[in-house]
């Protein structure tokens, strides 16, 4: 049999290369809305106070290097990448965490060299505070500080309350 008649006997039978589709409610969950309700209120009475909201997070680790990247970039010569994309082949990993000022549309990122841990986490908070946030908010008594459960901000790991709940 050909390849062209095995095809259409599979084209006959509705077979086909599908992607999976996320279409399945999972179900409703109780009181579902009732911690988002409470970081509405939570930010509603911070701006009533003029005290800062941040929200944090690390994004995409990078591997600088000679390595292949999607999308384009304007240059004056093409760009060289290797064949393969090895870490080892990589000059290091880059670690941006961002820290988002939603009140005032302004954002930063700091840039780690390392891993994405609690303690480059408060360092980069605290780096932010000193040099942007004390200058916009000087009357400021709290923060609210919005961050995912995950990597550096990890619901386990006690380092990032303790360090940036300091006075």
């Amino acid at each position: 049999m050909s390849y062209s008649n095995r095809s259409n006997r599979t084209e006959d039978r509705g077979l086909g290369q599908r992607q999976i589709e996320k279409s399945l409610a999972g179900g409703e969950t109780p009181d579902h809305n009732a911690p988002f309700e409470h970081i509405f209120d939570l930010e509603e009475l911070f701006e009533q106070e003029n005290n800062p909201i941040f929200c944090m997070d690390a994004k995409k680790k990078e591997r600088p290097g000679r390595l292949y990247r999607d999308g384009r970039a304007w240059t004056t010569a093409p760009q060289q990448a290797f064949d393969h994309d090895f870490p080892s082949w990589s000059e290091g990993v880059i670690i941006p965490h961002g820290i988002d000022d939603p009140q005032l549309n302004h954002g930063h990122v700091n840039i780690g060299l390392s891993h994405d841990t609690s303690q480059f986490a408060c360092e980069s908070l605290v780096w932010f505070w000193e040099h942007w946030g004390q200058e916009h908010y000087p009357d400021a008594e709290e923060i609210l500080l919005e961050c995912d459960a995950g990597g550096s901000n990890n619901c386990r790991h006690k380092i990032l309350k303790r360090t940036c709940s300091r006075p």
